[in-house]
């Protein structure tokens, strides 16, 4: 058998690398836990709580009417890494992420949380009635008459949360009840 150099070997490590590297990227949506207008400094959450302050590019304008709301990362490689965008939803505006800092978790400061619930969702419609509304997954869902008028302050795009027979919005700290339909 002949002998691998390391030359060789080095060169396959590397191959290696930068195939698990690409296999990791991809997009992410995370939610804007603040951000100021004019500023190029920004707070995201992910979906496990692990906050990151991130200094981003231009390119971005509307990028602090999100607060509270979900943004897309997109990564060449793990989360986060160089060459890494925000993206911003309907909107055709993304900007390069600078640089970034982990911050921790950040379980909700509102104390009001619902207990067992689980973000990631967002909201795509609402029905004019308040009835029913959409989330991103196109999940159906009925709401109920009482809470019905609470619809009017939520916002299309806005960050949901779902728990136990209901949705809870962490921009507006509010909950609603409401059934799946589908």
């Amino acid at each position: 058998m002949p002998a691998i150099s390391l030359h060789s070997l080095i060169v396959l490590f590397l191959a290696l690398l930068m195939l698990a590297g690409s296999a990791q990227a991809g997009e992410e949506w995370v939610t804007l836990n603040s951000a100021a207008q004019g500023e190029n400094k920004l707070v995201i959450v992910r979906q496990n709580h692990e906050a990151f302050q991130i200094e981003h590019g231009t390119g971005c304008a509307g990028l602090w009417r999100y607060r509270g709301r979900p943004v897309m990362i997109q990564s060449p490689g793990p989360f986060l890494t160089p060459g890494a965008e925000i993206v911003l939803p309907n909107e055709d505006q993304r900007c390069r992420i600078w640089d970034s800092k982990p911050l921790g978790y950040r379980p909700s400061a509102d104390a009001e949380t619902p207990a067992d619930c689980r973000p990631g969702y967002w909201l795509q419609n609402i029905a004019p009635n308040g009835e029913m509304l959409i989330l991103q997954d196109n999940s159906l869902w009925s709401v109920l008459p009482a809470d019905q008028p609470e619809l009017r302050f939520w916002q299309n795009g806005d960050a949901v949360w779902h728990c136990p027979a209901m949705l809870y919005n962490p921009r507006l700290r509010k909950a609603i009840r409401a059934n799946r339909l589908r």
